[in-house]
């Protein structure tokens, strides 16, 4: 229940912030997957994506979104 209602939240946040993806579940965990740009993972990230492989998936995504390579699939936030 928890897990459901943090997920909405964070997918209701990207949409307020005008980011429209295709991997809204993903995106969701930008800045929520370290404790600061080079801390170790967040217990909640590993808790919601326990598989290794999973958790790499997402942080792919973020990346290219981030930095809008030709692998992004979203339009680029204001």
């Amino acid at each position: 229940m928890k897990k459901n209602l943090l997920l909405s939240v964070l997918i209701a946040l990207v949409y307020l912030a005008g980011c429209q993806t295709v991997n809204e579940e993903e995106m969701a965990w930008g800045g929520l997957t370290h404790h600061g740009k080079d801390g170790p993972m967040t217990e909640a990230f590993k808790a919601n994506f326990p598989n290794s492989w999973e958790r790499n998936k997402v942080l792919e995504i973020l990346e290219n979104e981030a930095t809008g390579n030709r692998k992004a699939k979203g339009d680029k936030c204001n």
